[in-house]
């Protein structure tokens, strides 16, 4: 699966101020935060007025590319912006996006024809976001006419085929899937995209929501995915997701993935082995840390919130096990983790 990173995004509020307020710092860890955890493109969307994207967006690239050397999606609904903003990337990327709306398809496929760019194209046009499977197919037929004129190959695409709102359908995503289908079946090569979220909008729990598409549009031919690759659930999802296809051979890809810590339970000995600031990192996941063991093969680090342990050292339940490591009735909560060290 093709993974494109969707954090650094100024329409994301918390993004939107970074931007704003210039934080470098911010976005280069939100950047870097995807990277590791396993994005191929990183998504680079300025969301602010068009006189200054094209200013903002290369200083957005440069921080992004100041970290990471993964290709960038290069993120805006300005033909004319992506024309001028691409060309400060360091590799080819992936333009986001095209339509058969206005202009957009002849000014971008003839300025990336001979590159190695890719591109994403939404299948909507002048008439806005087409209600059925025909129509959408429709605007696909007209776009792959438009890649063959300038010699566009299908492999270079992403088509969009446009996720809106589950609580607004009446048929659930029968009829995206359709749509997903019959493109896979007449383009083998080409890729099919979405931003995952957008299912989700305006209901609980949306993540149950992005997980069940994801599974489904995959199975109906989804290689290709905006969302958030920190969601470690969700990459999981896919790997596993990818395997049950038979899409990963023996299952490689699946294990590789584990082996590399990007999916599957945190594994916090050897995150705390990597982590060169431990006290900027137990200040941001609110909790404390302590060292019990460490040697040349085995690190123990005991992860802990205050109050959580306080409130275990108060349960009877658990006395006859911590007496095992000398607690005692009065011990405190940094007490008890003196004893523990002092056991280790």
């Amino acid at each position: 699966m093709i993974i494109i990173g969707e954090k650094i995004n100024g329409s994301i509020p918390s993004m939107g101020k970074a931007i704003a307020e210039r934080n470098e710092e911010w976005i280069k860890e939100i950047a870097k935060k995807q990277a590791d955890a396993g994005a191929t493109y990183i998504d680079v969307c300025a969301s602010v007025e068009e006189n200054i994207e094209v200013e903002t967006l290369k200083w957005m690239i440069d921080l992004v590319q100041s970290v990471t050397d993964l290709p960038i999606a290069v993120d805006s609904p300005s033909p004319r912006v992506l024309k001028e903003a691409y060309k400060f990337c360091n590799k080819p990327g992936l333009i986001n996006s095209v339509s058969m709306e206005g202009d957009k398809v002849d000014i971008i496929f003839p300025e990336i024809k001979d590159t190695k760019w890719e591109v994403i194209a939404l299948l909507c046009d002048d008439t806005g976001i087409p209600k059925c499977a025909e129509d959408r197919l429709r605007v696909f037929d007209n776009i792959m006419a438009k890649a063959k004129e300038y010699g566009i190959a299908p492999s270079r695409i992403h088509i969009d085929p446009l996720i809106e709102m589950l609580c607004t359908s009446e048929d659930g995503i029968n009829m995206i899937t359709e749509v997903m289908r019959t493109i896979r079946s007449q383009y083998p090569d080409i890729h099919i995209t979405s931003a995952v979220s957008n299912i989700s909008f305006n209901l609980p729990v949306r993540k149950l929501l992005n997980m069940g598409f994801t599974v489904l549009a995959m199975n109906a031919g989804l290689d290709s995915a905006i969302l958030d690759p920190t969601n470690r659930d969700m990459m999981g999802l896919i790997y596993a997701t990818e395997a049950l296809l038979g899409k990963d051979d023996y299952c490689m890809e699946y294990i590789g993935a584990y082996r590399a810590g990007l999916i599957g339970p945190v594994r916090w000995s050897g995150l705390m082995c990597a982590v060169k600031d431990k006290e900027g990192f137990f200040k941001e996941m609110k909790a404390c840390g302590k060292l019990l063991y460490l040697s040349e093969r085995k690190t123990i680090w005991l992860i802990y919130r205050q109050t959580e342990l306080a409130t275990v050292l108060r349960k009877p339940e658990n006395r006859t096990f911590l007496q095992m490591y000398g607690y005692k009735e009065e011990d405190t909560g940094a007490k008890m983790l003196e004893r523990l060290a002092e056991r280790f």
